[in-house]
């Protein structure tokens, strides 16, 4: 794994950043960062707009910002952190990193005591994420009944959605956040990706998989357009995927692996990842895997990398209808 050597820059501390480090800290928008680290800096303009309290020429919007009497702009709060405030890469990975929660532990002294798993406190109502699904095409009803059935809710603090998944006995063992101001998500520590969000229907013979929540939102969203009955299959989501590098390997996302344990019943899995590069090498190994004890179809959207991409295609152009089956 590549690692980046700090030049003293920023605060001036001598570490070393991983290569997986860096990739986490670059998902971070700069609002996301901003309302932890410094919330009383952000000054709101409209609903997806801010500058900052101490440079107004300092905008912030759609993920991007940029600093206009310096001309100078990025995306993500590294490149805040590097091109405004002066750190190091190295220094500004772990700035960001620390801020959100997401610090790494150096192997050789990384423990296997488990982060106690705690929901996040709810906000008084579920407005901002009612908006939020909705503006990305999902059925305004489906939201609200999952948000009255405890599945999904709004967050006090950031105002995130947030995805819950319950255990056997209902229990909340999962949970993931999207922010519904910038690009930043993720699941919360300590949860069980076992038990991801999805929506089981007892005795199904067929059950649906998608990498996220909203994919699988979007999905019945669509089933509702097309006026296809759904609620007699099961679907879960996976919290993300991850093709591994060798066949010796293989192994079935946590999530879909529980399905199919607590689920014998099943005959058909329809695997329904991203369009991308690790969405088409993660279907193919789960194949590998189940093929000869189950019915396995791959399931993508005719356009888009994903289903909410797709479900948006779909409700701007009648082109778009039916499903692409291999």
């Amino acid at each position: 794994m590549k690692h980046i050597k700090a030049a003293g820059a920023g605060k001036g501390n001598d570490m070393w950043v991983s290569s997986k480090e860096i990739a986490e800290a670059k998902q971070y928008d700069l609002i996301s960062y901003l309302r932890l680290a410094d919330p009383f800096e952000l000054v709101k303009l409209s609903h997806d707009t801010y500058c900052l309290k101490s440079h107004d020429s300092f905008k912030i919007s759609n993920g991007l910002w940029h600093w206009f009497s310096q001309s100078i702009g990025g995306r993500s709060a590294i490149d805040y952190l590097i091109k405004v405030r002066g750190y190091s890469l190295p220094d500004a990975v772990k700035e960001v990193n620390h801020t959100m929660g997401r610090d790494f532990v150096p192997e050789d002294i990384r423990t296997v005591k488990r982060k106690i798993f705690r929901l996040p406190e709810r906000n008084s109502d579920d407005e901002e994420v009612i908006r939020y699904l909705t503006a990305r095409g999902i059925d305004g009803e489906l939201v609200r009944n999952l948000i009255d059935e405890g599945l999904i809710y709004e967050s006090r603090m950031h105002h995130s959605a947030v995805f819950v998944g319950l255990d056997e006995k209902g229990i909340p063992v999962y949970a993931s956040y999207r922010a519904t101001a910038g690009n930043a998500k993720g699941d919360f520590g300590g949860s069980s990706k076992r038990h991801a969000f999805r929506i089981e229907c007892d005795g199904a013979k067929t059950v649906r998989v998608f990498e996220g929540a909203i994919d699988l939102l979007s999905y019945i969203t669509l089933c509702g357009m097309w006026g296809k009955e759904w609620r007699n299959e099961s679907l879960i989501s996976t919290a993300g995927v991850s093709a591994s590098k060798t066949n010796d390997e293989v192994k079935l996302p946590p999530a879909l692996r529980r399905y199919l344990e607590k689920h014998p019943e099943t005959e058909t899995v329809i695997l329904h990842f991203d369009n991308d590069a690790a969405g088409r090498a993660c279907t193919g190994q789960i194949r590998s895997v189940l093929c000869g004890r189950y019915k396995v179809k791959q399931v993508r959207p005719k356009t888009g990398k994903d289903y909410n991409e797709y479900l948006m295609a779909v409700k701007g152009d009648e082109e778009y209808g039916g499903e692409n089956n291999d």
